[in-house]
């Protein structure tokens, strides 16, 4: 394989895929079974982030409650997040296969969320919006500051497990167990301050005209990279985590301590994996929608 098939597309994931070639009486070692997973791996993510792209594809939904009984703390404030299934900005897929119950925020987190309130001159008030309320007019936080809100991430994790014993040695010898399975799990990250907000503005102009779709728009879009890096080969962010909602906070003092309390948990600034049956229903929706009332 010469240097040019083996070029790598710069800061991006776009390489050269290279995977093993097979034949009778070939050495078979670590590196090239290594070299087996990481080709189907790389493919599947690098065709995930081009083609469906980052976001939640189902579940995962976040629900607070206000006491966490068991806990070391039993008034630290948790939020439960339900099973389901996502895609980072990697293209990795992230598997929740069941539900996150109690999972406490740091109260660090929290004190940098409301010491950002005071630097964009408000207090910690409470939202009326207890729950799951969609944002309304009074949702302008672009404008009033993070205001109190914890970012809630998910991100996607290997585990090592299955120890096993290493039934051979190498050069640099003296390991006698290594992990036998990679676990591909997920982890949670908390962050101060508001998550950004969907874009739902189309980023192809004039693609649709008098009734008709522009194809030559869409050759564009897809073939030449511009300045914001929306279209053509998109490069590989550098962080990976996905946010899942925002955790308004405010601060209790009405009973014997001040405490910390969640008055809202917001989670429609998610970022949604637009599956093709997604997509199928929102078309019908435009067709019945264009049939009138009486459809």
């Amino acid at each position: 394989m010469n240097r040019s098939q083996r070029a790598r597309s710069r800061g991006t994931d776009i390489t050269s895929p290279l995977r093993n070639n097979y034949f009778h009486g070939k050495m078979m070692d670590a590196y090239h079974f290594q070299l087996e997973t990481h080709y189907h791996n790389h493919l599947r993510s690098m065709l995930n982030r081009l083609v469906i792209g980052r976001g939640v594809v189902c579940g995962l939904n976040v629900t607070h409650r206000q006491d966490c009984d068991g806990c070391e703390e039993p008034e630290t404030p948790v939020i439960d997040i339900a099973h389901g299934v996502a895609i980072d900005a990697w293209g990795r897929p992230i598997v929740v296969p069941s539900d996150v119950k109690c999972l406490p925020i740091p109260k660090d987190r929290i004190i940098e969320a409301l010491e950002l309130t005071e630097e964009y001159g408000g207090a910690g008030t409470a939202s009326r919006h207890v729950g799951h309320g969609p944002p309304g007019k009074d949702d302008d936080d672009d404008e009033k500051g993070p205001n109190g809100w914890v970012q809630v991430l998910i991100g996607y994790h290997e585990c090592q497990v299955d120890p096993v014993p290493v039934l051979a040695g190498d050069c640099h010898g003296g390991q006698s167990c290594n992990a036998g399975t990679i676990r591909e799990w997920y982890k949670f990250d908390f962050r101060a301050g508001r998550s950004q907000r969907i874009d739902l503005h189309c980023n192809i102009p004039d693609v649709v005209t008098r009734g008709r779709v522009n194809y030559d728009k869409i050759v564009d879009w897809v073939t030449i990279p511009d300045e914001n890096e929306l279209t053509g080969c998109r490069e590989r962010p550098e962080a990976s985590w996905l946010p899942l909602a925002d955790v308004h906070f405010d601060l209790d003092e009405s009973g014997d301590a001040p405490r910390f309390v969640i008055d809202r948990v917001d989670i429609y600034r998610r970022r949604v994996a637009y599956s093709n049956r997604l997509l199928f229903e929102m078309l019908l929706d435009l067709i019945q929608a264009r049939r009138g009332p009486n459809r």
